[in-house]
C-alpha cells in the first residue's frame, strides 16, 4: 500500500512539473536581468554635453578607464580613429565591456573645424 502511494505522489509531482514546462504558470522572462549599475548614458553622439552627463558603469573586469576616458574625449574632438580599431586593455573595476561596446557603435557626428573654438589671435 505504501509502494502505490509514493507511485501516485510521484506521478502527481511529474504531472505538475510536466504542467509548469508547457508554460500554463506563463512564459519565462526573455530579456536578461541585468544585476549590476547601468549607469547614466544619454542620446545622442559622444559630444563634450554627453561626457558631462554620461555616467559610466563598471564591472568586477572591465576596460581600462583612464583609456576609454580618453578615447571618448578624442571622439568627442572629433580626432578618434575607427571604433573598430580601438582595443582597450581589460582590467579589474573597470568600465562594463558591453556599455562601451554599444557606445563605440553608436553613429558619429562629423567633426566641423568650422565650429571649434579658434585660438585666440595674439599681436605682438
Amino acid at each position: 500500500m505504501g509502494m502505490w502511494i509514493a507511485i501516485i505522489c510521484g506521478l502527481i509531482v511529474l504531472g505538475a512539473a510536466a504542467y509548469v514546462a508547457l508554460g500554463h504558470f506563463g512564459e519565462m522572462q526573455t530579456e536578461p536581468v541585468l544585476d549590476r549599475p547601468r549607469g547614466r548614458i544619454p542620446d545622442g553622439p559622444v559630444t563634450a554635453g554627453f561626457l558631462a552627463e554620461a555616467r559610466l558603469p563598471t564591472a568586477s573586469a572591465g576596460y581600462d578607464r583612464p583609456e576609454v576616458d580618453a578615447y571618448l574625449v578624442e571622439i568627442a574632438a572629433g580626432t578618434a580613429g575607427p571604433a573598430a580599431d580601438a582595443v582597450f586593455v581589460v582590467r579589474r573595476g573597470g568600465y562594463d565591456m558591453q556599455v562601451i561596446d554599444e557606445l563605440l557603435r553608436r553613429p558619429r557626428v562629423e567633426f566641423d573645424p568650422a565650429q571649434a573654438v579658434a585660438p585666440e589671435p595674439t599681436t605682438a
